[in-house]
């Protein structure tokens, strides 16, 4: 079977940090510790050996082919392949990459800023004072939750910017389904239409914990719902509208009891970190969670999970963390193997 690794980009050498104290799990703007002024420049088509506990609908083989390499989903890599800290890189809670090769992140104060690999910042949407998640649209604008404003907002790569919901209260979780429409947790689940700003309730509440943060399977069959309180992962079966048709029911019990994110890969395998464990797990497709890997303080936790493009420098089989405990510094996960976004499908046809 054949299995073609993607090459390995240059970028700053591993970096360690001195043992904090515990940080505080709040929403506090002001974390950036750095005194610069941040001005300078399915089907579902994997298929593994193993047998299924769950009842998602994915079709397992044994090979992914994203149209440039060929997956062996049943020969994964068991463990993280390395992971690189940035120093320059900046953002909170959330982050997303542009067309030009850059990180957007938020600075932990009041800009979004744009990062380069190779070192490089600056400033690129000023007057943000607090900012979640960020996602893409299919247009290549950026969606985020601005919590100082209620509102999701919407970012063109001119950086104008405009609001798409209002009065929207905290959002902490925003995904871009494979309808092009917004996603977000604040407890519950919305579906925000991008159009109109029109938001929809799909699910109110969640049994014995609260919705966090949000990902689609690769066949937008069904919605994974990481949750703070109980450790639960929850999923609920969709139509072809991407309504939900079931009840939210356990996926696995990932950490102990705050899921900052959810990702997946080209295989269907999710990737969480859990704040109260200050840990990064891999849930494979059958459900069994391993812990890939433990950040060695709680200020080096990884608060979120986004995938790279592969494009300057950010690599697409890796993994991109925002460290807000230690100065809004970014740390890269190695997976191994591209994000879920690469064969997604919907209504058996490629997602956007």
């Amino acid at each position: 079977m054949l299995l073609i690794a993607l090459p390995v980009a240059c970028g700053p050498a591993d970096i360690g940090f001195e043992d904090p104290d515990p940080p505080k799990h709040d929403t506090d703007a002001d974390t950036d510790t750095d005194t610069d002024s941040d001005t300078d420049a399915d089907s579902d088509t994997d298929t593994d050996a193993d047998t299924d506990a769950d009842t998602d609908t994915d079709t397992d083989t044994d090979t992914i082919d994203t149209g440039e390499v060929v997956y062996d989903c049943s020969a994964l890599p068991t463990a993280n392949q390395g992971e690189t800290s940035f120093n320059d890189a900046r953002a909170y809670h959330g982050l997303a990459f542009d067309d030009d090769g850059n990180l957007i992140g938020w600075d932990g104060r009041n800009s979004l800023v744009k990062s380069a690999y190779d070192g490089g910042r600056e400033v690129w949407v000023p007057g943000f004072r607090s900012v979640e998640q960020i996602d893409r649209l299919p247009d290549g604008d950026f969606v985020l939750a601005d919590t100082s404003g209620s509102r999701i907002a919407r970012v063109s790569a001119d950086g104008a910017t405009e609001t798409l919901a209002s009065d929207v209260g905290y959002v902490y979780g925003v995904t871009v389904g494979p309808d092009g429409n917004i996603y977000i947790a604040d407890g519950g689940v919305h579906r925000v239409d991008v159009k109109t700003g029109e938001e929809t309730t799909l699910l109110p509440s969640m049994p014995g914990s609260s919705a966090h943060s949000l990902a689609f399977n690769l066949d937008s069959t069904r919605l994974y719902i990481g949750t703070v309180g109980s450790g639960n992962l929850f999923y609920v079966d969709l139509d072809e509208n991407l309504d939900p048709i079931s009840e939210p029911e356990v996926y696995a019990v990932v950490g102990s009891g705050w899921q900052d994110a959810v990702e997946i890969d080209a295989c269907g395998n999710l990737y969480v970190p859990d704040y109260y464990t200050s840990s990064f797990y891999r849930v494979k497709t059958d459900g069994t969670v391993e812990e890939w890997l433990s950040a060695p303080t709680s200020r080096q936790y990884g608060h979120g999970a986004v995938y790279g493009t592969g494009h300057g420098g950010w690599r697409e089989d890796a993994i991109y963390q925002p460290q807000p405990y230690n100065g809004n510094t970014v740390r890269e996960v190695r997976i191994g193997i591209p994000s879920g976004d690469t064969v997604r499908t919907w209504n058996g046809k490629k997602a956007p």
